[in-house]
């Protein structure tokens, strides 16, 4: 039996490889919101660099929180945390994948950005007209088992935000 602190360190590691890879998931989800839009006849939406910062905190939030593991957060109305910034309505939209670190680590990332894909494909509001800028925002991070030992996750948001 491996001591628990090599069981920390090898999670560790894991993040810190995905850190540098998961540029990877952003890109794919980025890619399936945009085939999704594009087969509902709808624009591209371009990315904003607030929107972003802001999800980035929050994806943070909730990843180190360790409260949604493989759960989907929704906030309908997420003007409150979006504020520094002109709305009429903002959608934030959370999800996380359990990172499978007995596949390649090259399809790790992948695999979790997928699942993350899947749980939020089917919401509407992906393919609502109304939206005019958005951000994809990720973050990957180590939660306790409960067994003294580490999992790595993938935490990612998708907002979406309608200017006046």
């Amino acid at each position: 039996m491996r001591p628990k602190s090599w069981v920390r360190r090898a999670a560790v590691l894991t993040v810190a490889g995905l850190t540098l890879a998961t540029t990877g998931c952003e890109a794919l989800v980025s890619m399936r919101f945009g085939d999704a839009r594009e087969a509902a006849g709808l624009p591209e939406i371009p990315e904003s660099a607030y929107l972003d910062a802001v999800a980035s905190a929050i994806t943070g939030a909730d990843c180190h929180s360790a409260e949604f593991p493989g759960d989907v957060r929704r906030i309908d109305d997420a003007r409150h945390f979006y504020s520094d910034e002109p709305a009429l309505a903002v959608l934030h939209i959370g999800g996380s994948s359990l990172i499978d670190t007995d596949l390649d680590p090259a399809q790790q990332e992948i695999q979790a950005a997928e699942a993350i894909w899947a749980q939020w494909r089917d919401d509407p509001a992906i393919t609502d007209p109304r939206w005019d800028d958005m951000a994809l925002a990720w973050t990957p991070c180590v939660q306790p088992d409960g067994n003294g030992g580490a999992l790595p996750y993938l935490y990612m948001a998708l907002v979406l935000r309608d200017r006046p």
